[in-house]
């Protein structure tokens, strides 16, 4: 009985560390149009503008990424945009951005713990989410609206955004919903920092200068401007 409990916990023990030994991606393009991906050889069905691979061996993988395009009567099809591949350290999360003009992608790593990683997608299957569960960059609306109601209780600028880039940290949104979450917030000044924060999160870079309009002060604005051409510079 006592060498079965051992081997029991020895058991318990080899497979608690290999899932923190595995690893996980999260792919996207910098525009927010959808994407299919092939990763060491092994094309996955799901498309859309943000996608997780989680339960992956840590190590090199070769990617090839594409851009999924949807016909109007059902059904679409994969044009390759990127080849390339990462390495990602075990039990980490590697969200690699592609631009698809310059044929280039960024990679920031961070701890997998940290992050919420769907394993649902490693059989090539769909996840059996419906198109109405989320907006077009992948985050959950209802999601988008809870938050909006805790932020709501928050009295400070101060408290709503550490709020708010605590539970969006490792999150892909559209500019919209920035624009959207800018209202929640009583100050300019506090829309500019989360504006700002945001870049790097925002699935469609192309269309982030709509968030001038929703600055009051001149200075914030050109502030504003400042700031993403510093960052589209650095991301060329």
């Amino acid at each position: 009985m006592k060498k079965l409990f051992t081997i029991i916990i020895l058991l318990l023990v080899t497979v608690t560390t290999f899932a923190r030994e595995r690893s996980a991606l999260n792919i996207r393009f910098t525009d927010g149009r959808e994407i299919l991906v092939t990763i060491d050889g092994r094309r996955y069905q799901r498309h859309a503008a943000s996608l997780t691979f989680g339960n992956l061996p840590s190590g090199w993988h070769d990617l090839r990424v594409y851009e999924y395009i949807q016909y109007t009567n059902g059904g679409g099809r994969a044009k390759l945009l990127y080849v390339g591949s990462v390495r990602v350290k075990p039990g980490k999360i590697a969200y690699c951005v592609v631009d698809p003009y310059a044929k280039r992608m960024r990679v920031r790593v961070e701890d997998k713990d940290h992050a919420y990683v769907d394993y649902g997608d490693n059989n090539g299957t769909d996840d059996g989410s419906t198109q109405d569960d989320f907006d077009n960059s992948g985050v959950k609306r209802k999601d988008l609206q809870d938050l909006k109601s805790l932020v709501a209780d928050r009295i400070t600028d101060t408290d709503k955004l550490k709020l708010m880039k605590s539970v969006l940290a490792n999150k892909h949104y559209g500019t919209q919903d920035v624009r959207a979450m800018m209202e929640w917030l009583n100050f300019e000044a506090s829309r500019l920092d989360f504006a700002k924060w945001s870049y790097d999160r925002v699935t469609d870079v192309h269309d982030y200068w709509k968030v001038e309009g929703d600055f009051t002060y001149n200075s914030s604005k050109d502030e504003f401007n400042k700031y993403i051409k510093k960052k589209d510079a650095e991301n060329r």
